[in-house]
């Protein structure tokens, strides 16, 4: 629990580290406890892990997995929305589920008006990766210069 502390001590608050109305505990460390056990509860950790033992099962490495997955299509759509409203002030980037495992299906509108069209399947580990000069490349070469970097 202590390794915990030490990771949390930069965003940890005053009122976190208040002791509870029981007396026993501080805040954050009776938050942490029940989290864990809301965890086993839901089959991410091992509950029968020595005392201080925090064992991730399968089914949290497919949980941890899901959301990187989820996070990084998030920071993409917020890149790629940042990228086009520079283009055209009120774009709106729309992203959807696709068939292809790994992608996403991307569309970008302005003024409810398609500027990538059809819906498009991209890579998120690809275009994640990207710089903001290689999206910009992209999102010109597959818009049909539609979305344009400005000058």
């Amino acid at each position: 629990m202590e390794r915990v502390g030490e990771k949390l001590a930069s965003i940890l608050t005053p009122a976190d580290r208040e002791l509870l109305k029981s007396g026993l505990d501080v805040r954050w460390k009776n938050r942490v406890a029940w989290q864990r056990l809301n965890m086993v509860k839901q089959g991410l950790l091992r509950g029968a892990s020595p005392r201080g033992v925090w064992e991730i099962t399968e089914a949290g490495r497919k949980w941890l997995a899901d959301s990187n997955i989820a996070m990084s299509v998030l920071d993409l759509k917020v890149r790629l929305a940042e990228l086009c409203s520079q283009s055209a002030p009120n774009c709106e980037v729309k992203i959807a589920a696709s068939s292809v495992p790994g992608h996403i299906r991307l569309k970008v509108l302005d003024g409810g008006i398609a500027i990538l069209n059809p819906d498009f399947d991209i890579p998120v580990a690809e275009w994640s990766a990207k710089s903001c000069d290689q999206l910009w490349d992209t999102l010109e070469s597959i818009s049909n210069r539609r979305i344009r970097r400005p000058a």
